[in-house]
């Protein structure tokens, strides 16, 4: 859905800044208020002991990268279970924000060739090798990892 609405807003407006104040404004200060409420409650229920790994992530959270933490930790998300992460559920902003920054030069990019059968070839080539990328990654890149993802933002692309 991300991909077929960025498409469709790119292509109504194509003005940077507007795209990105108008994602800034929806996004940072609900996220921003979202972060401190959860480190609020942490305070007061945490253990001292788990404020390191709280910090940690923070930090990854800030730069709307706790994706990426993910990754370079080698974590897989369905082997956590059994572990409490307090802002674990932010990995998918990550991907979100990392795809829009991404996302601009997609559109304009392929807005600027010759065609729409030139247009689709484009869509499907990255988004065939977003694809076998995530087919031979492993489990850790393919759920954190926006080269593994992307593929599913580009059939938003493809049917804007």
């Amino acid at each position: 859905i991300s991909g077929f609405l960025i498409a469709g807003i790119l292509s109504r407006n194509p003005s940077l800044s507007d795209f990105y104040s108008r994602r800034f404004i929806r996004i940072v200060p609900p996220y921003a208020g979202m972060i401190l409420a959860a480190l609020s409650c942490a305070a007061l229920i945490f253990a001292p002991t788990d404020f390191d790994e709280v910090a940690v992530s923070t930090k990854w959270c800030l730069f709307f990268a706790r994706n990426l933490q993910q990754v370079s930790e080698a974590k897989d998300y369905w082997a956590q279970a059994s572990e409490y992460s307090l802002l674990l559920h932010t990995w998918s902003l990550g991907v979100e924000i990392q795809f829009y920054l991404v996302a601009p030069l997609l559109h304009f990019s392929i807005s600027s060739m010759p065609g729409s059968w030139t247009k689709t070839l484009v869509i499907l080539i990255l988004l065939a090798a977003s694809l076998g990328l995530h087919s031979t990654s492993d489990a850790t890149n393919q759920f954190y990892s926006l080269p593994c993802r992307i593929w599913q933002f580009l059939l938003g692309f493809l049917a804007a």
